[in-house]
């Protein structure tokens, strides 16, 4: 369909939906009809510059779970793997969270850095709740209420949550 765009509009959000191993925003560009075999698609990035993308891009962290310094266990994960994606030998990630073999559980978390202070932004994941993160991060509910100016306990995914020093 032929359909004007004004410059600054939204015309999508990013994701996680269907059959897809992360969030993104899936965008196509035709020249004349749209057909299944794409026969008309063209590369956005001969129409615009590369960077009216990055322009107002969002980079989203595989593990947006967890504080920075953090990772959250998928399933799948090795402690190589980990060590791998974080530059840290997994001696030393063993011996920062205590580990004694080199097994994982899905969902488990490994702080990255022994002298991590747990202070810095919580991205909230669905079934979280006020309680589950204050014990997780070792904080207070009231302090999470006070922190992030809520009305109550109610938060949603993808919300950005302040995490201070509980003093």
């Amino acid at each position: 369909e032929k359909e004007r765009v004004k410059k600054g509009e939204q015309i999508g959000i990013i994701g996680n939906t269907g059959i897809s191993t992360g969030t993104h925003l899936h965008f196509e560009m035709h020249y004349g009809s749209w057909t299944e075999d794409k026969r008309y698609a063209i590369n956005p990035l001969t129409v615009f510059r590369e960077e009216a993308f990055r322009q107002n891009s969002v980079h989203v962290h595989q593990n947006a779970g967890t504080m920075s310094g953090a990772v959250t266990v998928q399933k799948g994960d090795t402690l190589w793997k980990i060590s791998r994606d974080s530059g840290i030998s997994i001696e030393e990630i063993m011996r920062i969270n205590g580990l004694k073999h080199s097994n994982l559980k899905t969902g488990q978390t490994l702080r990255l850095h022994a002298d991590e202070s747990k202070t810095g932004t919580y991205v909230v994941r669905k079934g979280d709740t006020l309680h589950h993160i204050a014990e997780k991060m070792g904080v207070t509910v009231q302090h999470l209420i006070e922190w992030n100016d809520l009305k109550g306990e109610q938060i949603y995914p993808r919300q950005l949550l302040e995490i201070r020093e509980n003093s």
